[in-house]
């Protein structure tokens, strides 16, 4: 620096001065995008219903902390096993965005439980995916397949329906 000049009070922006000689500051901790507590982790949710050939993809990205993460992750997987099985592309999709949501839900999962109070409102977190009938409607096209394979089995060893 020349003689006279003010020392910097903060960081030098990326486009002008002495990269060598800036300031760098670590990112700034992600906040949770729903209530704004500070402990959360970048990960998003997807989504899929389906109808025939067309369907839908939500993505709901983060940051979230742990509880308004666990809100959307069952949100957003009893969605997925309610409506993602009812296409053919989407039928073959749904598993892989479960196994998606499953893989963000345990990042979730390592952060710790945050007794500070949040700044906004949080999700609520409502019940588990197992316990919502919505999660259960898989179990329909799942339950005709291997009916109709059975019958299909049955009917080409004995001739008869």
């Amino acid at each position: 620096m020349t003689t006279g000049s003010p020392e910097p009070t903060g960081p030098v922006p990326p486009h002008t001065g002495n990269p060598a000689t800036a300031q760098v500051y670590p990112p700034p901790a992600p906040t949770c995008r729903w209530c704004g507590l500070p402990s959360a982790v970048n990960v998003s949710f997807r989504a899929i219903t389906a109808f025939l050939v067309a369907w839908t993809v939500r993505t709901l990205p983060g940051p979230f902390c742990r509880s308004c993460g666990i809100a959307t992750f069952r949100a957003a997987t009893t969605l997925t096993l309610a409506g993602g099985w009812w296409g053919f592309p989407a039928f073959l999709i749904n598993p892989i965005f479960v196994v998606m949501n499953l893989r963000a839900l345990r990042s979730l999962q390592r952060l710790p439980h945050d007794k500070a109070v949040p700044p906004g409102p949080q999700l609520p977190v409502g019940k588990p995916v197992h316990r919502r009938p919505l999660a259960y409607i898989a179990v329909a096209p799942v339950a005709w397949i291997l009916f109709a394979i059975a019958g299909l089995i049955v009917h080409l060893s004995t001739g008869h329906w």
